[in-house]
């Protein structure tokens, strides 16, 4: 071939390609502009009186020959004319539509006629909609209809998906475990299957992170016992709160504070480790989290230590089955374990009596005081005083109603509706703010009433973010629940320090400084 040939070879194929490339890029021209015709129609001023005004001959009239699928922008986000309906609540409109013909699985971007009915709080949308044919579990953008119900706490609305049975199924994700049934454990191994073992229970038990690192440590089962509510002062005390399943945050502020070494050995002698309640929930490493509690709780005794874990809200409601905050890893492997499609029955299977953490959950106090510090998770309320209950009262009568939601369901039991309740010290807000119509914000002689009744000089307390761990109330007060970085060692992981009688916050590259 001479060259020539070569060159005009080479330019004829340059040419064909050039002319492919064009007539692709004609066709995608053409592919993106009917795509925006159907993702970015404006809404003409007929459809939006007819929607405005739920006039459903007047949409009829405006939608005549028109497709009833297609997608509006309104905003910056694109719905169609059924979710339209149902954002303004034009339920007219709405039934004209099903009756004419919209395809009622049709979405725009995230979710479908059904999940916007859920999502806006619309129970008889919801029941229209699935009279005609909307299938609750369908499944878009790894949601269903029933966890929007969930998500925006409409019980009614949840109660009757509930009813379709539209439970989910949710999937095994990631390493998880051991959950410890008396003499057997089930762990989720790397191949996302959930494998049964028969243990002895004398034997050491390891626990796999699952986070990038693959931390992994082993623990020792032991022994359950009510821990004491009432201890003298100690020689140091490192407190944090509301972890949430933030395994990383949580084992480098140990870590880098002294608290353990890189072995998950105890390393802080006879100090103390204080934890204000909320170490469950939202995150994804809540099994590790509390293994390593209970690991470290043995170690510290064999130290002259102490861990206090003290129970916040989270921790009752999971043991209640309350599963609003779980991550659905969890709700899947309480599916399996327990053979319970239904996520509440399955859930409180997961931390029952019988199970070893459900068991060790059930010792916890609710309050407990060190030296002149008094801890609790949420606060207390000037009100309580008129129980006269003592620390270790209060923690029995908690201890007593750990499974009863005394909360939305109040019983005959005037105290203990009282300490599971909104003013209580798992949920009470006061000691920060006004807290919608349940109660005005505590006056620093409230709190000095408190102090002097427990014969304590300062509270501690968590539940409620604060931007860092800082004081109130002159330094009666101290705050610690932060928002904590879920990398390890990013100075963003944040608790409380005392020592020699000194406050100082801490965070978990090991920097203190004085509150």
């Amino acid at each position: 071939m001479t060259l020539i040939q070569t060159h005009l070879l080479i330019s004829t194929k340059s040419t064909f390609s050039m002319l492919i490339i064009f007539r692709f890029s004609f066709i995608a021209l053409l592919l993106f502009a009917m795509i925006q015709q159907v993702t970015g129609q404006q809404l003409s001023a007929e459809i939006k009186n007819a929607l405005k005004e739920d006039n459903s001959q007047a949409a009829a009239v405006a939608l005549e020959g028109q497709h009833l699928d297609l997608c509006y922008e309104v905003g910056n986000k694109t719905y169609n004319l059924l979710a339209l309906s149902i954002k303004i609540n034009a339920k007219d409109v709405l039934a004209y539509l099903l009756d004419a013909g919209a395809n009622i699985e049709a979405y725009c971007e995230d979710k479908t006629p059904l999940m916007y009915a859920v999502k806006y709080g619309k129970l008889d949308m919801v029941k229209m909609l699935v009279e005609k044919g909307a299938d609750p579990s369908f499944v878009l953008e790894d949601q269903a209809a029933i966890d929007y119900a969930i998500q925006y706490r409409h019980p009614e609305i949840l109660s009757y998906l509930k009813s379709l049975g539209g439970y989910r199924i949710y999937d095994l994700e990631g390493v998880d475990g051991p959950y410890v049934f008396d003499d057997k454990a089930f762990f989720v191994n790397e191949a996302l299957e959930l494998e049964r073992k028969q243990i002895d229970r004398t034997q050491l038990l390891r626990v796999k992170v699952g986070n990038k690192d693959q931390d992994e440590f082993d623990v020792q089962l032991k022994e359950i016992k009510i821990p004491e509510a009432v201890y003298p002062k100690a020689s140091k005390v490192i407190v944090i709160s509301d972890i949430e399943g933030n395994f990383n945050g949580f084992y480098s502020f140990l870590l880098n504070n002294g608290v353990m070494d890189e072995a998950y050995n105890w390393t802080y002698e006879d100090g103390h480790l204080v934890l204000v309640g909320d170490f469950v929930d939202r995150g994804e490493a809540v099994t590790p989290v509390l293994w390593l509690i209970y690991h470290l709780e043995s170690k510290a005794a064999e130290q002259g230590g102490q861990v206090h874990f003290i129970l916040g809200n989270h921790e009752i409601m999971n043991i209640q089955g309350d599963v609003r905050y779980v991550q659905e890893k969890y709700i899947g492997v309480a599916q399996q374990i327990s053979s319970e499609k239904e996520w509440e029955t399955a859930y409180q299977y997961l931390f029952s009596d019988q199970s070893e953490l459900g068991a060790w959950w059930r010792s916890k106090n609710v309050i407990e005081k060190v030296g002149d510090y008094l801890f609790v998770h949420a606060g207390l309320s000037p009100e309580i005083l008129q129980y006269r209950l003592s620390i270790n009262q209060i923690n029995e009568i908690a201890r007593r109603h750990l499974e009863q939601d005394l909360y939305a369901r109040p019983s005959q039991d005037e105290q203990a509706n009282f300490i599971m309740g909104a003013k209580g010290p798992l949920w009470y807000r006061g000691l920060l703010g006004d807290y919608k119509d349940y109660y005005e914000r505590a006056k620093k002689s409230d709190l000095k009433r408190i102090l002097k009744f427990y014969d304590a000089n300062k509270m501690v307390i968590g539940h409620t973010v604060v931007e860092d761990i800082s004081t109130d109330y002159d330094g009666l007060l101290i705050r610690v629940d932060v928002k904590h970085n879920t990398n390890k060692a990013s100075g963003k992981t944040k608790g409380l320090l005392i020592e020699k009688g000194v406050a100082y916050k801490v965070d978990d590259l090991g920097k203190r400084a004085k509150l």
